[in-house]
């Protein structure tokens, strides 16, 4: 089954993807951790935008094979979420521009690379193995859960501590490594 998504034809086994799916423990049973708890409850926001995206390749949105905290802003929280399924890219765009500097060249992804579902949730699709495709979604949500984002608050407590002088600071990382060090 053909399915177009922006400049990425797939040619897709859904059937396959689902029973896939099917078998597959929920994404909670494998992990609990405050972050991909929040990732499920606040993506219900969308569930029918994802679902409408993930559906014709017989993806279970709520069940994603991984999920990464890729940064965090405020009380809003980027994720990359990865699902597999069965099939092929017929067609999709150059996912990489090469940019050459005085430092040397690097690959930088190219925002035309992404699938938008809307502002907030992008897909794009990657190759793996013979036969599989690893669907990337890319996602901007909300903090929900009623626990402190963990994800925002550390570097916040850091910036709250006084800075320290050389001198304590090697003093503190002797401490840590059981060396004792002479004081100056």
């Amino acid at each position: 089954m053909k399915l177009e998504y922006g400049k990425y034809i797939i040619d897709a086994e859904p059937a396959r993807t689902a029973e896939l799916y099917a078998s597959l423990p929920p994404c909670l049973l494998r992990c609990s951790c405050p972050g991909c708890q929040n990732f499920l409850k606040s993506s219900r926001s969308y569930a029918s935008e994802l679902e409408a995206a993930l559906a014709p390749l017989g993806i279970d949105f709520a069940n994603p094979w991984e999920i990464s905290v890729l940064h965090a802003e405020g009380e809003t929280v980027a994720y990359s979420a990865v699902y597999r399924a069965y099939g092929r890219r017929v067609r999709a765009p150059k996912l990489y521009d090469t940019q050459t500097n005085e430092i040397g060249t690097i690959n930088v992804i190219r925002p035309s690379a992404f699938w938008e579902i809307n502002s907030a949730l992008k897909l794009d699709f990657q190759k793996a193995a013979r036969g599989e495709l690893l669907v990337r979604l890319t996602a901007e949500l909300p903090w929900v859960m009623e626990t402190l984002n963990c994800f925002y608050s550390a570097p916040a407590r850091r910036a709250e501590r006084p800075p320290r002088s050389r001198a304590a600071r090697v003093m503190a990382a002797a401490k840590r490594f059981g060396k004792a060090v002479k004081k100056e």
